[in-house]
């Protein structure tokens, strides 16, 4: 050992070198054990660090991994040791200083002599004394207490902590062995997602919660199985909300969340158990559009479908045709159901099979898109089942009642509709004598064939009584209409009467309506003539008696009544002209007789358009022309000078009469003077304009001189025009009635034989 022996033979005692190895191995023990206990207490307390942290929250993988690094610092902190306190202090020289920091003596005798054994050269110069402090330092030790020179050690704080530590993880595990095994393997794992381990257990949640936007909602949380705890019960917050509390119930937490439209995380906290799930306001899936193909029945002979958009949640379907339904969604779906029976979606597409449709039934439509949200509300088709509606069918161009010849063509317009298709239209006819009874006239004939798609059919048609083989009566002629309903009576329109006539009765009948037209025209004349009588009598009135109210009612109603006979007049030439119209149409009527009346009926027309309706506005103006003043009304007092009347004062209030039933207005007057002497025409102006009432306006100043000669009533003018104008037109009408007379002479004569021979046949 060279340690201990030198080359020269000087070597350590055996008892001390025992001393030394003791104590040295002693402090590789401790120091040994020290290392290894510190290791264990920081593997223990980062052990049990991480189960304590796991039961308030789940602690983050960087908590964790932080733990694991002070483990491993521990655990590398056993080597070091070693070193510094094994190999470093191997030999009796550095065991020696290791004691001289405790024991200062004798540790520094003993480095002396450890040192002299070493020492070549010191034995050589004198080896019995070094041989002798060697010996003398070995008997010395004989009595050192090297215990006391050991270093500090915490070895047995350690341990009783490590022992501790250990205990209360080994009454931990043999509580919950799963907590203590789930710590462990989150302490030495931390960079893995092993889940943390809690007393109370929720069975797994989503990472996502899709709730409707604006809408108040639920999140139900069941514990598992499991659970070695059932918190009676749990929180959750909502953002910055205030947490809710749910009690348990049933094996589970029903949360109660209010309306949310912005997303948000939720912090759910069930025991030791700690969740987040982020919530998402979504709207709800809606349908964009719903759609019905019906298939039409077979007696339609329609190929093609139809497609009706049933948005509005209402159908109407014909009985007998078929019905599929198929709705569109705004997003992809994940279920749907029909009438409550389950309907595989395609994408956002579902829809129902072909149902034929024999009564009026409701279809439920229901759906469920990906993430889980409903529609707000189920859509309800209300299917209505129709009965095929017969068609309409209408007339235009002809009259209900009509005059026509046997030779005559009438035109007319024909428009049917059904809803689905018109497959012909037409008319028939009965005959009827003319006491009503019918005839064996009779038949009917299609006007115009329609087809399976023609939902409207127009048509022009014409009746012609001799091409029909219609002798003149009374016919009824009616239009029909035809659907393709099977065994449906045709659609008829109302009857149109028509009076079929020979030439010769047809010239007899218009001379009946001319007659008849003539003594109606004879009646406006007679109205005009008392019309006129009444004007020359309100014209003899008085101008005082024109003035009067009840005089100017009385115009009034004349002017009106004057208005009333000429729209009378005007519609009796109309109806002239009607009938001249069908006059033409009938060779039997002379041509010289129609325009002579024609050309009485243009100047009863002018009468009526122009000459009456000018009477009318004269007796108008009548009624309201100004009034004339009254002589005897009082003069109303004057303030000013009035240097026109020679020989009068200058007048003044205190001239007036007090005997004046009412007092009048006062007037500001400044008249000058004439060089002319003043007339008769003067001085009754001045009475005259005493007689009325005065008005309060500015001052005037007049000249004197003589008044117009002259003047006369305004209302009085005005009627003595009307009566002119009205003893005009009753001359002209006169002469028109005297025509008209001699016209309707000669067509009575021409009729005679027409007559006797329409009598003999019946």
């Amino acid at each position: 050992m060279s340690e201990t022996k030198s080359t020269a033979g000087l070597r350590l005692p055996e008892h001390l070198q025992q001393k030394l190895s003791g104590f040295r191995q002693q402090v590789w023990r401790i120091k040994s054990a020290e290392y290894v206990a510190f290791a264990i207490l920081v593997l223990l307390a980062a052990w049990l660090v991480v189960f304590v942290l796991d039961r308030f929250f789940d602690s983050p993988s960087t908590v964790r991994g932080a733990a694991l690094a002070v483990v491993l610092v521990g655990v590398f902190l056993i080597p070091v040791g070693l070193y510094r306190w094994v190999w470093r202090k191997r030999t009796f020289a550095q065991t020696a200083r290791l004691i001289f920091r405790k024991l200062p003596g004798p540790g520094d005798r003993l480095l002396s002599v450890i040192d002299l054994v070493n020492d070549e050269d010191e034995q050589r110069r004198s080896p019995r004394l070094c041989k002798a402090a060697v010996e003398q330092v070995a008997a010395d030790s004989k009595g050192w207490d090297l215990q006391s020179g050991m270093p500090s050690s915490r070895l047995r704080s350690w341990f009783l902590s490590a022992g501790a530590l250990a205990a209360v993880l080994i009454l931990l595990g043999l509580m919950a062995p799963q907590a203590i095994h789930n710590a462990w393997l989150r302490l030495v794992t931390p960079w893995s997602d092993t889940p943390r381990y809690t007393f109370a257990s929720v069975n797994e949640l989503d990472e996502q919660h899709i709730v409707a936007h604006g809408e108040p909602c639920e999140f139900n949380v069941s514990l598992a199985e499991k659970t070695r705890w059932r918190p009676a019960s749990a929180t959750l917050a909502v953002g910055a909300q205030a947490p809710v509390t749910a009690a348990l119930a049933d094996g589970g937490y029903r949360f109660e969340i209010p309306p949310q439209v912005d997303p948000a995380t939720m912090s759910l906290s069930v025991g030791d158990s700690r969740h987040s799930v982020s919530l998402r306001p979504t709207m709800r899936p809606e349908l964009q559009g719903i759609t019905a193909t019906v298939t039409l029945p077979e007696y339609l002979q329609r190929t093609d479908t139809l497609e009706e958009d049933v948005r509005s949640g209402v159908a109407s379907i014909v009985h007998g045709a078929s019905l599929q339904l198929d709705a569109v969604a705004n997003r992809e779906l994940k279920s749907a159901t029909v009438n409550g029976k389950s309907t595989p979606p395609d994408a956002g597409e579902f829809g129902t099979d072909k149902f034929l449709i024999e009564d009026s039934k409701t279809v439920r439509l229901d759906w469920v898109d990906q993430l889980g949200l409903a529609g707000k509300e189920p859509f309800n088709v209300e299917i209505t089942c129709d009965e095929d509606g017969a068609p309409s069918i209408s007339a235009s161009g002809i009259k209900r009642q009509q005059v026509v010849l046997v030779s005559e063509q009438l035109t007319f317009q024909l428009q049917s509709q059904d809803d689905f298709g018109v497959e012909k239209i037409g008319m028939q006819w009965q005959g009827y004598r003319y006491d009503g009874k019918p005839t064996d006239t009779q038949g009917s004939m299609v006007l115009a064939a329609g087809g399976p798609e023609r939902q409207t059919l127009n048509s022009t048609g014409t009746f012609k009584a001799d091409s029909l083989g219609i002798q003149p009566q009374a016919i009824e002629l009616q239009f029909y209409s035809i659907d393709y309903l099977p065994d449906r009576e045709p659609t008829l329109s109302p009857p149109y009467v028509l009076y079929v006539l020979s030439a010769d009765e047809h010239a007899i009948w218009l001379t009946d309506q001319l007659s008849k037209w003539h003594r109606r025209a004879l009646e406006v004349r007679d109205r005009e003539l008392k019309l006129h009588a009444a004007n020359k009598e309100i014209r003899g009135m008085t101008a005082e008696e024109l003035n009067s109210p009840d005089a100017r009612r009385k115009i009034e109603r004349q002017a009106a009544a004057e208005k009333s006979n000429g729209r009378r007049l005007r519609n009796m030439t109309e109806m002239g002209e009607s009938i001249i119209q069908q006059a033409t149409r009938n060779p039997e009527f002379g041509v010289g007789h129609l325009e002579k009346w024609a050309e009485m009926l243009q100047i009863l027309k002018d009468i009526s358009a122009n000459r009456m309706p000018s009477v009318a506005d004269l007796l108008k103006d009548a009624a309201d022309a100004p009034q004339v003043a009254k002589k005897d009304s009082p003069s109303p007092p004057v303030v000013g000078v009035d240097r026109g009347s020679p020989g009068k004062p200058d007048s003044s209030p205190e001239d007036e009469s007090d005997e004046k039933p009412k007092p009048p207005i006062p007037a500001i007057v400044d008249r000058e003077s004439s060089l002319q002497p003043p007339g008769d025409d003067e001085m009754a102006g001045d009475e005259e304009k005493k007689s009325g009432q005065g008005r309060l306006t500015l001052p005037v100043t007049t000249l004197a001189g003589k008044a117009k000669s002259g003047e006369s009533c305004p209302a009085g003018d005005s009627m003595d025009q009307a009566v002119e104008e009205q003893k005009d037109l009753l001359a002209e009408f006169e002469k028109v009635a005297n025509e008209l007379n001699s016209i309707l002479a000669n067509l009575e004569g021409s009729t005679l034989i027409k007559r006797l021979k329409a009598e003999s046949r019946r």
